[in-house]
């Protein structure tokens, strides 16, 4: 009997096109993924090929948890087949099993539903051979991934996804609860990523989440290129738990719809009717009232009202829309609980960040109630074939459609309202008070409001045309994803033909919407005329009557536009209109450049001057400014007097500029004419006469200036805004000769092109030639910098160097700075209306400029600087400036940054960071001990342009703040940062797009040279000592500070350290500079005994293995014979006494050798866990067994 009907289900399903279409749908997706980049689902990246076995497991894994709406149509379609078809009493009057019928009707629609996931390997397979995909992206097609893919993760996502909506299908009946049970499935999921963004939570997330993806994730984080390029995937452990955990969850939830389920017809239980013993009065027929037939203004509001507030109240007390918002505000509340996380600790949930927040978590449920009542309120009279009475009254037909349209957009609003009532209850529960009602209103409520009511307008004006419900919510789907992926294809990303399109909006505490406003109003106004011109379509073609031919309905069309020509004819010449003033403020008095216009330019570029890279050109030497700002305008006017000096051993003959965008230029060269004029690509050369001789310097004048006009497709600067402007030396400087970083970097993009391959930067060299630049700037080295900057009167200008004389004049407020030693031509210019806290160090002003909502971390910034000042002076050599400054800056970018004396620091980072638990990381001391940090390394010893020139900058700033992080919170704080750092290291790898380096040639890769940097050089002062490792680095600053080229390599840092390095740890400064050095420790076996004093042994056992990788992580394995700590932990302990449980009971400093290691430890009490490496100072590939619970 089971038999017959799954067999029965596979013979009807498969004479029915909907499996071969969802197949299809399947197929193309994931042949766009393959075969372009246009299309994301989440495949090979880097040197990740595209059909990477990795990557099957990925597309398996999403494609099987987005086809749950594929599922849902087959085995809702089975379960409910015979009631809709009202067969259902017939069939179950048949001698008929309940086990036959249910089992293999549920097991033939799940075997149906899995066979469109065959489209995933047809479309990889397929996308793989097409020509005009680079061989060096794909790999071998191998059969195995495929099947193991289909077999872990798409079988039991299906069968997963079956069971419950079948269940919810045979005891339902209904298509409804079938479809709000999927989108209950996709709010569980949604909810086991937002735990997985918290990494204590992965291995619950990972088995929480019923569709894999989050335990692949898992399993696989470490994996390198190599491994996600070959390895297959591990049915065990996790992973193996994972799935038997969710076929068994599948199997009970059928046997609970199998037990449940009854072949009887439900009974609605109710009260058996009783007798009215009241009389029945005698009726005597009354005359009828006479009706007063009135169709003027008064009755045509009151109509629309009627009509408005009986929809609107139907949606908001629907089951459908009361479950969907349901499930929202579950998804909502999980998402908003992760509101104030940042790496390990809490930021306050600032009105901002929440609504930014309540927007990513509501746009889903806001598109499906949308596309859902969208559709339901245009049939809802046309279902129950009530339209005849409808339409037979005397209402115009517009006023019914303005009164769907308006209920459907007042849904929306109640939405949005929800999501910000649950914004503030989580501001509240976080005991943060200040709501900023405001910042609700403008940058949530009317941004949502605008948006979804075109998106409403087009769903109506849809299913008016269309004139099939089905279908008409299968194109409006159709055309939101179209109008979201498609235009990549023919490179169109003008916001005035992407419908609702906009430039974009962003709010800052500082700033506000700044230089976003008239943009986004200009766009939101246009595609509200565009909808208004929609919804005059559906009124046209609106359906009243039974006549729904299309020659009727265009005919219908032409009457109804006879008596609205002259406001139609008005609402086109606006939006034609609005198109015109859009396109000359996009494209005549402001510019853009699309995404493959850029990479053209690139190209370009690298074509016409790297010829030229080995031009001979002077270095900039000195720079004295003259800059008047004016905020609110966003305008500024400058002019720059720069000498040049040529450092070279021969004359040159021409100048080389490549020329800041955005600013209007005038260059006065004397005796200089120009050779080379190329506006496109910004590049101009002078001929001077005569040369410029050796040791000679060359003066000039650039004046220039900029002045936002009308508005942009999209913000391009944020640097000069109305209060928070942040700009470098650079956007108003011209560079000098050839720069490489303007070159494509994508391999794959460079072999489109005809591109040799490039390198990220220059191969280490000790050739004094090839180190005569640093690498933030070519032809750039020390230069001494004066500015005068004016501003308005409310707000403070800020330059590099002291502030020298401050004064007003002309309704201005006027500043002079002198650096006070030549520093790198890398420096800021800012100006806000600041509050300033000030302190002493020594002889330094310490200070830190804010905004005066902000002041809560500031104390500890300053804390931080003078730690950090007092550390790196004492060990490392003294600070060449009168002041350090921390600086705010708009939330429109989120960093910090070093520039020689000034730091500027966003206020989306360490100016909101909540600090109130002791235990927490302090992002905000150690971002600015990292900047101050680079106040020696960068801005004293900087690299040349070459690999490895990070190592001494970024890595020692790492590793500055480290050592005065330990300093003011403990090494229990150190090794939860380091346990960060070791964790984004290694899941950083597997994403490497050309090759790994070690940390002596790295390639300004940041995982490298922040993550593994701290890792590394924390280690090595664990072994050689801080005092020991110290005097490496001060020879260092005492060698290379402020010195002229050829400039330093980190293979002098490499010298510096190996002098100071005792012959037996020589192998460990190899392991960590000079190698990719990684570990396969494991504690094995862990028993304690009791001993007759009352103390313990501890017996351990444990394996040991060391490898080195190459740079797409093919591992060779090292003979081990490794100093390595190992640590015996006290058993967990909680409350007061919890601060304990990182002190161990006892720890040594062991040599650790290739394989078998056993291991004997006295304790004084009973133990709880043996753990290799607590401080997480090497890299183990399978870190969470470095740790064993003691038996």
């Amino acid at each position: 009997m089971i038999l017959r009907f799954f067999l029965f289900e596979v013979r009807y399903w498969l004479r029915q096109p909907m499996a071969y279409i969802f197949m299809f749908i399947n197929a193309l997706l994931v042949f766009g993924a393959t075969s372009s980049d246009t299309v994301q689902i989440g495949g090979g990246v880097g040197s990740v090929w595209k059909n990477a076995p990795y990557v099957v497991y990925i597309f398996y894994g999403i494609m099987s948890f987005l086809a749950m709406l594929m599922v849902t149509a087959f085995v809702n379609g089975t379960a409910i087949r015979d009631h809709v078809n009202n067969t259902a009493q017939i069939i179950f009057s048949t001698p008929i099993s309940k086990s036959g019928y249910l089992i293999g009707s549920f097991l033939g629609s799940t075997f149906v539903a899995t066979l469109p996931l065959v489209g995933v390997t047809i479309g990889m397979v397929v996308g793989s051979w097409m020509p005009w995909v680079d061989e060096l992206r794909t790999g071998p097609n191998q059969l195995l991934p495929h099947v193991q893919a289909f077999l872990i993760l798409g079988l039991p996502n299906v069968l997963f996804s079956a069971a419950i909506i079948f269940a919810v299908a045979i005891l339902q009946r209904s298509t409804m609860a079938s479809f709000i049970t999927a989108i209950a499935l996709f709010v569980g999921y949604s909810i086991s990523g937002s735990m997985m963004e918290d990494m204590e939570n992965q291995t619950l997330a990972a088995m929480l989440d019923p569709f894999g993806t989050t335990a692949v994730s898992e399993a696989t984080e470490y994996w390198t290129v190599t491994e996600k390029n070959s390895a297959a995937f591990p049915l065990s452990g996790l992973v193996l738990w994972y799935r038997v955990l969710w076929i068994s969850v599948s199997i009970i939830i059928f046997l609970i719809g199998y037990f449940r389920f009854s072949f009887t017809d439900r009974v609605q239980k109710g009260a058996p009717l009783q007798a009215d013993p009241t009389p029945r009065p005698n009726y005597r027929p009354e005359p009828l009232p006479k009706v007063d037939q009135r169709f003027d203004a008064k009755a045509r509001r009151n109509w629309f009202f009627s009509l408005y507030f009986i929809d609107l109240k139907a949606i908001l007390k629907s089951t459908p829309f009361i479950i969907i918002m349901s499930l929202g505000s579950v998804q909502l509340f999980s998402s908003l609980a992760f509101v104030t996380e940042l790496y390990g600790n809490t930021t306050y949930p600032v009105t901002y960040n929440v609504v930014d927040m309540v927007q990513g978590s509501l746009f889903i449920y806001l598109i499906i109630v949308v596309t859902f009542y969208g559709g339901q309120l245009v049939w809802k009279e046309r279902d129950p074939r009530m339209d005849g009475i409808t339409n037979a009254l005397p209402m115009a037909s517009g006023t019914g459609l303005l009164a769907k349209v308006a209920a459907l957009i007042s849904v929306v609003l109640a939405v949005l309202l929800l999501g910000m009532a649950a914004g503030m209850i989580t501001q509240v529960l976080n005991g943060y008070t200040h709501f900023q009602p405001m910042v609700y209103l403008t940058y949530l409520i009317i941004p949502g409001l605008l948006g979804f009511t075109f998106f409403a307008v087009l769903a109506v004006m849809i299913h008016v045309l269309v004139n099939n419900k089905y279908l008409g919510f299968f194109v409006f789907i159709v055309v939101v994803l179209a109008n979201t992926f498609a235009w990549s294809i023919p490179d169109v990303e003008s916001n005035l033909v992407i419908m609702n399109g906009s430039s974009g909006l962003r709010y800052s505490d500082m700033n506000g919407f700044g230089p976003y406003l008239p943009g986004w109003i200009f766009f939101r106004t246009y595609w509200m005329v565009f909808a208004c011109i929609l919804f005059l379509v559906a009124w046209l073609f609106l359906v009243r009557g039974n006549d729904t031919e299309w020659r009727w309905r265009w005919h219908n069309a032409k009457q109804r536009l006879a008596t609205v020509r002259v406001p139609t004819l008005l609402l086109v010449l606006v939006f034609a209109g609005m198109a015109a003033w859009g396109y000359y403020n996009t494209k005549v008095l402001n510019e853009y450049t699309t995404s493959d216009e850029q990479e053209q330019q690139q190209v370009d570029y690298e074509k016409a001057y790297k010829r030229f890279e080995g031009m001979h050109q002077p270095h900039y030497t000195a720079v004295e400014f003259k800059i008047d700002l004016e905020p609110e305008k966003r305008t500024l006017r400058y002019s720059a007097d720069i000498t040049l000096r040529n450092k070279g051993e021969r004359p040159i003959d021409t100048l080389w500029l490549s020329l800041p965008e955005r600013m209007d230029l005038q260059l006065e060269i004397p005796g200089a004419t120009v050779a080379l004029d190329d506006d496109d690509l910004k590049q101009r050369m002078y001929t001077l006469s005569p040369p410029l001789a050796p040791g000679a310097d060359l003066r000039f004048t650039v004046r220039g200036g900029f002045a936002a006009k009308g508005f942009e497709n999209s913000v391009s600067f944020t640097g000069l805004v109305q209060n928070g402007s942040f700009f470098n030396n650079m956007d108003l400087l011209p560079a000098i000769g050839y720069q490489a970083d303007l070159e494509l970097t994508d391999r794959n993009d460079r072999r489109k092109h005809d591109l040799p391959p490039n390198r990220r930067m220059p191969l280490l060299s000790e050739d004094p030639t090839q180190r005569q630049h640093t690498y933030l700037l070519k032809h750039s080295d020390w230069v001494t910098v004066n500015t005068t900057i004016s501003t308005t009167p409310e707000q403070i200008a800020i330059a590099p160097g002291s502030l020298k004389k401050e004064w007003t004049g002309n309704g201005r407020r006027y500043f002079r700075y002198e650096v006070d030693h030549p520093s790198m031509n890398f420096y800021s210019f800012m100006s806000a209306d600041y509050e300033v806290a000030r302190e002493k160090h020594g002889e330094v002003d310490i200070e830190v400029y804010y905004h005066k909502d902000h002041g809560v971390n500031v104390p500890r910034m300053l804390n931080s600087m003078k730690k950090t000042l007092a550390y790196a002076s004492e060990h490392f050599g003294p600070y060449r400036h009168k002041q350090a400054r921390i600086i705010e800056f708009p939330r429109y970018a989120s960093f910090a940054q070093a520039f020689p004396g000034t730091m500027p620091y966003s206020e989306a980072i360490g100016f909101i960071t909540d600090l109130r638990k002791p235990e927490d990381i302090d992002p905000v001391f150690y971002v600015v001990a990292h900047e101050m940090g680079h106040q020696w390394w960068a801005h004293q010893v900087i690299g040349a342009v070459m690999q490895g020139a990070t190592l001494l900058s970024e890595s020692m700033a790492q590793y500055t703040a480290l050592m005065v992080m330990e300093q003011e919170y403990g090494r229990p704080h150190m090794r939860k940062f380091l346990k960060y750092e070791a964790d984004k290291y290694q899941n950083a790898r597997g994403s490497e797009v050309l090759g790994e380096s070690p940390l002596l040639t790295v390639e300004n890769q940041g995982y490298i040279h922040y993550n593994k940097g701290s890792v590394m050089l924390y280690g090595l002062r664990e072994f050689l000592g801080e005092a020991v490792l110290n005097k490496a680095f001060q020879h260092m600053v005492d060698s290379f500070g402020y010195a002229e080229p050829p400039y330093p390599t980190s293979m002098d840092m490499y010298r510096a350290m190996r002098a100071i390095t005792p012959d037996s740890l020589l192998y460990l400064l190899d392991d960590n500079i000079t190698r990719i050095t990684l570990y396969n420790n494991a504690v094995q076996e862990a028993t304690a005994t009791m001993n007759a004093d009352s103390g313990w042994t501890v017996e351990v056992r444990i394996t040991a293995a060391k490898m080195y990788s190459d740079s797409l992580g093919v591992e060779t394995e090292a003979p081990m014979n490794d100093w390595m700590d190992v640590a015996v932990m006290p058993i967990t302990r909680f409350g007061k006494d919890k601060e304990k449980n990182d002190i161990p009971l006892a720890r040594q400093r062991l040599k650790l050798r290739t394989g078998e290691n056993r291991l004997t430890f006295r304790v004084a009490e009973r133990p709880g866990a043996v753990v290799i490496d607590p401080d997480h100072l090497f890299f183990d590939r399978l870190p969470a067994d470095n740790r064993k619970k003691v038996e």
